[in-house]
């Protein structure tokens, strides 16, 4: 690896090179980074920059200088320069050992995809030829953040309307509230992938040593094999979801098990009306604020703390992580495409596609395209690859040898074999113990929702023309008109801000009328 040499230039400021070749000139390298940042070409005004291989850190104040509301972040080739490290807002090491797709979650986990659009990425020409296999890293790292940021906007942008309703469903519905008590045995999280099914039996033969968290894909085939879970999760806004949790109304065994969903969730009104519910909370603003400003609501829901990821099983992971201090299982975690049905059967969507089968669409036409490469299941995986050891140190997959043969690992979730995961059971005391409380939720108020609805759609109209607004509002702006908010945030154009806001105020409007309708029924 090169080791950069440290000397002082022409004008007396320090300079550098690695075998012969100067990262900066050997005259005025401040100079030189100046007449570099002037000469950037670009349409917009950056909120992050991001620059690789910077080296000595000439360039910070020239970026500042011109661009002064916008943070500078580094991605650096080599340690020696470390005591610049101050210099930048962030930093990222890139050495021979770095991953790009590790360093490209980094980045997403500091930036996040909204910022993507609006950050300009820049790369000190000189490193490309002294670390070239560094530079190679760093901008696949670039690229992997930016394709992950436009999937997660993109589903967003599909979704953000959806999840909104959902969450004013949610609020206007619910009406019994679970609150689950830590768990002081093991944790089994099961998802619905075929390799459940060798582990059925000795889940079976143990049922009283642990606890069941079922998602909700995997609540059919459970039942089905007479295994009652201790609680449902369910996080997906899609009308998909919903066919899942069909069991939960016609199945009396699992009329008492509580339900853990995310306000944005797709739930059956009635599920939300007459069933125990755990309300998961990721902090959003939008839904932090209604918990608070619906009358009734902070006194009897207490929600357990989610973690926003893109696959379900990553926030069954956080959440049982939280919920108990032993080990937590997988059973069931593929995330993978293979020959044959991609979930255990018997499976509500299946059963539900099954019906239009015939001669002329039999049931490959179906069944066919799902055994090529998922680029969904490809991110869920990469999810999992991306957590730190510590993180990992108390979760396993349970799977058997032959199908780890072809199963990808999952970075760190350690694989074990069924036997060895009965055997770790069979230790537990057999004892059958209730984790959750339930209440019913008060009922205070004239159109709760709709009332506070109409408090921020006060709030909208104040703020109208600008982007200055608050964190509530900027908020609901992107929830409500996303592509229009990341547009107008990016260029600062007073048009596109008039655009956003118009798209905002529309869609305020056909929640309250949501709002006024549930509530009208549910009285």
């Amino acid at each position: 690896m090169p080791t950069p040499e440290f000397s002082p230039a022409r004008n007396t400021s320090l300079t550098c090179s690695c075998n012969g070749l100067f990262l900066h000139s050997r005259f005025d390298p401040q100079k030189e980074a100046e007449r570099f940042v002037s000469g950037i070409t670009v349409d917009y005004n950056p909120n992050v920059i991001v620059i690789t291989g910077p080296g000595i850190s000439y360039t910070v104040p020239f970026f500042r200088q011109r661009w002064p509301d916008a943070r500078c972040i580094a991605i650096q080739y080599s340690s020696a320069f470390s005591r610049y490290d101050r210099d930048f807002d962030q930093v990222f090491p890139c050495t021979p050992e770095t991953d790009a797709l590790t360093l490209s979650e980094s980045l997403f986990g500091l930036l996040g995809e909204d910022t993507a659009f609006s950050t300009l990425f820049v790369s000190w020409t000189p490193s490309e030829k002294i670390w070239p296999d560094e530079s190679t890293v760093a901008w696949q790292a670039i690229k992997a953040y930016m394709n992950k940021s436009r999937d997660v906007t993109g589903t967003r942008n599909y979704f953000n309307r959806r999840w909104l309703k959902n969450t004013v469903r949610f609020f206007s519905l619910v009406r019994h509230s679970a609150t689950t008590v830590p768990v002081s045995k093991p944790v089994i999280v099961c998802a619905s992938g075929p390799t459940l099914e060798p582990v059925l039996p000795l889940l079976q033969e143990h049922r009283n040593r642990y606890f069941l968290l079922a998602l909700s894909s995997a609540v059919s085939p459970l039942a089905f094999h007479n295994l009652i879970p201790d609680a449902v999760l369910s996080t997906d806004g899609g009308w998909w979801a919903t066919r899942h949790l069909s069991p939960l109304l016609t199945d009396s065994r699992l009329q008492t098990v509580p339900l853990w969903i995310t306000s944005e969730a797709a739930v059956p009104s009635e599920l939300l009306q007459h069933h125990p519910v755990q309300y998961i909370s990721y902090g959003d603003p939008l839904e932090t604020w209604l918990l608070s400003a619906v009358e009734g609501r902070t006194q009897t829901i207490q929600p357990l703390i989610g973690i926003r990821n893109g696959t379900v099983s990553g926030t069954a992971l956080s959440l049982a992580l939280a919920l108990t201090d032993r080990q937590v299982f997988f059973c069931g975690l593929d995330l993978q495409s293979r020959n044959g049905y991609q979930h255990i059967q018997p499976n509500c969507l299946e059963v539900r596609e099954s019906m239009k089968d015939y001669r002329l669409a039999p049931e490959e036409h179906r069944s066919t395209p799902r055994t090529f490469s998922n680029g969904s299941l490809a991110v869920y995986r990469n999810w999992f690859a991306t957590r730190s050891a510590e993180k990992m140190s108390r979760a396993y997959r349970v799977i058997s040898e032959e199908d780890q043969q072809t199963n990808s690992q999952l970075g760190y979730l350690k694989d074990i074999p069924p036997a060895r995961l009965a055997q770790l059971l069979s230790e537990e005391p057999a004892e059958r113990l209730t984790f959750t409380e339930t209440v019913t939720i008060s009922r205070s108020g004239n159109q709760p929702v709709t009332n506070a609805l109409r408090q921020l759609q006060a709030e909208l109209t104040a703020a109208s023309g600008t982007l200055a607004a608050s964190p509530l509002v900027t908020a609901f702006l992107m929830s409500a008109a996303l592509p229009e908010y990341l547009m107008a945030n990016r260029n600062q154009n007073p048009e596109q801000i008039a655009v956003l806001y118009d798209k905002a105020e529309s869609f305020m409007g056909e929640l309250i009328l949501l709002a006024e309708k549930l509530e009208g029924a549910a009285s």
